[in-house]
């Protein structure tokens, strides 16, 4: 159970630790595979936090090689929902409608700035980023088709520039 406190996932290494859990399976002999079970932040925070942090904890399980997440979704102290559908509801259903059918191809990079990783189906890649600090911007090449989506799933107006962009990064 990998319950944050009230710290981000970044700010709880979530993506470290795991790694560091992967590793200890891998000396003890491996073929072992790795689960997150209950995890989720407390009411108290406020929604919009959880909405961004939920979706994040995901990727970076993800990027840790972690089999399976278990996000707590009852109503109570960490769970998304609380007498009616919140943000996170939407935020995580924005998610997995994303990667639907992709898998996992990499974590470009990671640090307290800019978190970007990419996942592909049949050799189109989808890139997911956000800033853990709450602003950066991220230049990127993209191809004609190109399309950028808000943390659920709204379009957002991107215009390239000799096959560039260039997007503002926040949290969510």
């Amino acid at each position: 159970h990998t319950y944050g406190g009230h710290d981000s996932p970044e700010a709880c290494k979530v993506y470290e630790t795991l790694g560091q859990v992967d590793e200890s399976i891998d000396r003890m002999g491996g073929m072992k595979i790795q689960w997150t079970t209950w995890f989720g932040w407390p009411h108290d925070l406020a929604v919009q936090r959880r909405a961004e942090w939920i979706p994040r904890y995901f990727i970076a399980c993800v990027a840790a090689d972690v089999e399976r997440d278990g996000l707590y979704a009852w109503e109570g102290d960490c769970g998304i929902l609380q007498n009616t559908t919140q943000p996170a509801t939407a935020s995580v259903h924005a998610l997995a409608k994303m990667i639907e059918g992709r898998r996992f191809a990499g974590l470009i990079g990671h640090d307290e700035n800019l978190w970007v990783c990419v996942f592909e189906h049949a050799g189109r890649p989808l890139a997911v980023g956000w800033s853990p600090a709450g602003n950066a911007l991220w230049t990127v090449g993209v191809r004609d088709g190109f399309s950028v989506h808000d943390l659920f799933g709204s379009p957002m107006s991107v215009q390239a520039t000799a096959g560039k962009i260039t997007v503002h990064v926040t949290g969510a």
